[in-house]
Order: structure tokens, then sequence, then C-alpha cells
């Protein structure tokens, strides 16, 4: 089975298809080391993510990067797939080769639905990346205002510093995010 042959059957849901070539499917990896469990969950695909689950029970395998495949659900922002994930107790606070966790990943992107999703199945709101930042510190920077509204709700350190010194309103300073800074005030005050 070739690289695309790989991505082309598990892309396509086959299920035919791949339960024939299950073993074959689950030994291999694309020159990035993903497995078929990375990449059901980077299409999106929940019916097979369960399917490799279930019959590998190797949730937290990674690629050269350090990504799961929880990771790849989430940078994909397939929900359904991340849901799955959780509920088969997949590691929600394992961190890749730059620190990032999946949260940390979602508040990059902006995926405020799965931000939700992983804060409320208790991923750490407080993990740090391999520059310090904390998510709260991301959401600053990236000018995630409703992950970090969500962050702040569940109680996060909002006087963690990364390795340059930068807190969540350092951040918010440099890089120009009214918006955080509005939130941070009004929640300084109500606290």
């Amino acid at each position: 089975m070739d690289e695309s042959e790989f991505f082309q059957t598990i892309k396509s849901g086959d299920r035919t298809s791949i339960e024939a070539a299950a073993d074959e499917i689950w030994n291999y990896r694309d020159q990035y080391g993903r497995n078929a469990l990375m990449v059901a969950a980077m299409y999106g695909r929940s019916d097979l993510v369960e399917f490799f689950a279930m019959k590998y029970d190797n949730l937290d395998c990674r690629d050269v990067e350090g990504n799961t495949a929880i990771m790849w659900a989430v940078r994909n922002n397939h929900i359904d797939a991340a849901k799955k994930l959780i509920d088969l107790k997949c590691g929600l606070d394992v961190q890749d080769c730059s620190g990032n966790t999946p949260l940390c990943w979602a508040i990059i992107f902006g995926y405020t639905d799965m931000a939700r999703l992983l804060i409320s199945s208790g991923s750490n709101i407080d993990a740090r990346n391999a520059e310090g930042d904390s998510p709260a510190i991301l959401a600053a920077k990236y000018g995630r205002t409703e992950c970090l509204k969500m962050l702040i709700e569940a109680g996060c350190d909002l006087s963690a510093k990364n390795h340059g010194g930068q807190n969540v309103w350092k951040a918010a300073e440099t890089f120009g995010r009214k918006e955080i800074l509005d939130l941070l005030s009004s929640s300084t005050r109500r606290a």
C-alpha cells in the first residue's frame, strides 16, 4: 500500500476495504509517521476513529512532530472525532514537539467550540508550551476573546508569565488586542 492509497482508503470510509486491509493499514505510517488513527481523526472520520481505537487500543501514538490523533482532530476542527477520542480516554494534555496541547491548538486556530469541548472535558487550562505560553497567553496573542472568556470562567491563572516575561495583559498589549484588554479589565473588576 502506498501513501496515496493509505490516505484515500481512510478518507473514503469504505468500511469493507478498511476491514479487509486493517492490519496493513494500521501498520502503515506515512512519511511524517502518521498512522491510520491519526489520519481518520484528521479527516473527521469518527466512525473510523472508533474502529481503529477499538481494534488497536493505542490512542496516543505520535507522529514525527509529536502529534497524536486528538491533535489532528483539533487542528482540523473535527469536533465529532475529538469527542469520540475523548470518550475513548485519549490523552487530553499530551504535548507535541513545540509543547502545545490540543487546547493550545484549538486556541491558536480560533476554534471556539473545540476549545469549549476540551475545557469542559478536563484539559489542563494552565499547561505551558515550549515558550512558556499558557492557553490564556495564547488567547491574548491571537485575539481569541471567547476562548479567553472560557478560560477565565474555568479559573485559569492570569498571572502566569511565559519565558519572555509576558503575562496575559502584556501579550494583549504587545499584539494590540483591545478586546482582550477590555475583557481582562472587566474580569479583574468583577474578581
